[in-house]
């Protein structure tokens, strides 16, 4: 595992268990803080103060144990106003009101937003630039800063927390006993500190394959998977797959309900997590498939159980202990037979679940039966054919979700109505999330059956290739 990072990173992922509990401690400071101290200037401070140290820290920590005591503190110092920028635009508006007021375009808001802009952008620009220097990337002129601008605004954003948000949704809770919230916090805190441990792990995975965009999608070269690299690569890509999942749903519901106009740092996060999403799930998929190939086994409809939580602990243990054979030729001769006993044991599954689902409904649509055929043809097409990934999952969605999609695009009240209050709104990027778990989910299928070199009728040919996971 330690192969695929370099020094500096080796230094923080070696050690990453105390920044773990570093971080862990932190957080549920800032809980006692904000839930069992009063209302006060000073304790309000506390906190924001307690807050700014433990967001700044994550993209410090990294500078700090790579002797970069300089480069960290300068870091966490640009970051004070981004957490303070509240009272900042406060001053400002005050101040410069008098003056401005006589503009027409002149709003309050404006000064918020371009605060908030500025002191962002500093401590992230600061950032990739220390960064990116000390990991000595190399790429071409025209991707290098595009590339690490658009990267390190993923971390950024999918581990940022509003000061306004953390710990709310508790107070609308009425729990028996007092204790039973402060367990749940606890547990969900532990949760998001392992979050933001993989997060920055992935993060240092994705700036190493820095370069080319064929590298940036292609998230794990053809090669042989050690038990190390399977073990972290499927716990770490799981976890971030299954909680960004969690932090779309919640990102979408708010922005659905509370968000009045479009913002550009909601749109920033939105983005951000989908791209999180789709790269966590390539990774899980192409991990398990040469995982798979790396052991000269095929486990079909066992990598199936991969994204369900708590039952993919199955496949994940046997992948992980199952010694790998040296008989490839015998891998390739029952190559076909295994994958559609798999395939046809899957179908089964499908067809008897969708029967269950249809008799359980007190409605019942012929849609509901329509699906079965749907779903099996969709199943052949990802473990047949390749390019079926690019394909089937966004035809599903618009056979399944036709009617809200037609509704969508209903024109009746003009096409203004339309730019205004479906474009011009989160609508649009929201619905583009069932596409894309959509995909993942079929992406992930199409590496449990399909075999690149499987339709080949060449042996050593399919030897050759089979050779570099070895």
């Amino acid at each position: 595992m330690k192969a695929h990072f370099s020094e500096t990173q080796n230094k923080v992922i070696n050690k990453i268990w105390i920044f773990g509990v570093v971080l862990f401690s932190i957080s549920m400071i800032l809980y006692f803080i904000d839930m069992f101290t009063p209302n006060t200037p000073f304790f309000k401070q506390l906190f924001r103060t307690l807050f700014w140290f433990f967001n700044s820290l994550i993209i410090a920590w990294y500078f700090y144990k790579n002797k970069k005591i300089q480069v960290g503190m300068i870091l966490q110092a640009l970051s004070i106003p981004c957490f303070f920028r509240n009272d900042i635009s406060f001053l400002l508006d005050y101040h410069f009101t008098s003056i401005l007021y006589k503009y027409i375009w002149y709003k309050s808001d404006y000064i918020y937003k371009l605060v908030q802009f500025i002191t962002f952008m500093l401590p992230f620009l600061y950032f990739v630039k220390q960064y990116f220097k000390l990991e000595n990337a190399h790429s071409s002129k025209k991707t290098n800063w595009f590339f690490a601008f658009l990267i390190s605004l993923v971390l950024i954003n999918v581990i940022d927390v509003e000061v306004d948000d953390i710990f709310q949704y508790f107070t609308f809770l009425n729990f028996s006993e007092p204790y039973i919230q402060d367990i749940l916090v606890t547990i969900i805190e532990f949760i998001n500190t392992f979050k933001i441990l993989f997060i920055v792990i992935g993060f240092f995975y994705i700036t190493n394959r820095f370069g080319e965009i064929k590298s940036l999608i292609k998230p794990i070269e053809e090669q042989f998977i050690d038990k190390s690299f399977f073990n972290w690569g499927f716990i770490i890509s799981f976890s971030i797959l299954f909680l960004t999942l969690l932090n779309l749903g919640q990102s979408i519901f708010t922005i659905s309900v509370y968000s009045q106009e479009f913002n550009f740092s909601e749109i920033s996060k939105l983005v951000s997590s989908y791209f999180l999403l789709f790269y966590s799930g390539r990774f899980l998929g192409n991990l398990i498939q040469f995982r798979g190939y790396s052991l000269k086994k095929y486990f079909g409809i066992l990598n199936t159980l991969t994204l369900a939580p708590l039952i993919n602990t199955i496949p994940f243990l046997v992948l992980l202990l199952s010694k790998k054979t040296g008989y490839t030729l015998q891998y390739f001769d029952n190559l076909k037979k295994n994958k559609n006993l798999h395939l046809t044991i899957y179908c089964l599954l499908i067809t008897a679940f969708l029967v269950y689902d249809y008799f359980q409904k007190e409605v019942k649509e012929t849609n509901d039966l329509i699906k079965i055929p749907i779903c099996i043809l969709a199943q052949f097409l990802v473990a047949r054919f390749k390019i079926s990934t690019k394909i089937v999952p966004f035809a599903l969605v618009l056979f399944l979700y036709f009617e809200k999609i037609k509704a969508f695009f209903d024109f009746t009240e003009g096409y203004l109505f339309f730019f205004k209050d479906k474009i011009l709104s989160f609508l649009w990027l929201s619905s583009f999330a069932i596409f894309l778990v959509y995909y993942v989910i079929y992406y992930v299928l199409h590496k449990c059956f399909y075999v690149a070199y499987s339709s080949s009728k060449n042996q050593e040919k399919l030897i050759v290739n089979i050779e570099k996971f070895n």
